[in-house]
């Protein structure tokens, strides 16, 4: 698979930092793991439940925030760009601002 060894090596270099951490460090990452699974889980129960299209919307988005917030903390995938950009929306930029 092109591309896997680049973050195979990340994820090793990740793994093999969480081992060099000091127990309260580890606490602190294993607790900010066991928040984002949460609230995580607890966005996505209440989805199909929801009594209005806003609150339907504001859970999916909990949900998807959340596990875009673990993929990011555990596996490093930060996005390189931003979703959405002004000239999706036909806005042009500023003058001077490229």
């Amino acid at each position: 698979m092109p591309g896997f060894g680049p973050w195979l090596r990340d994820c090793a270099s990740r793994f093999l930092a969480l081992l060099a951490m000091n127990p309260v460090e580890r606490l602190a990452a294993a607790a900010h793991v066991g928040y984002e699974l949460q609230q995580m889980a607890s966005a996505a129960i209440r989805i199909d439940n929801a009594p209005d299209e806003a609150t339907h919307d504001s859970h999916l988005e909990s949900t998807v925030l959340h596990a875009r917030n673990l993929i990011e903390f555990l596996i490093g995938a930060h996005r390189s760009r931003p979703d959405y950009r002004r000239t999706s929306a036909g806005l042009r930029p500023p003058v001077g601002d490229g």
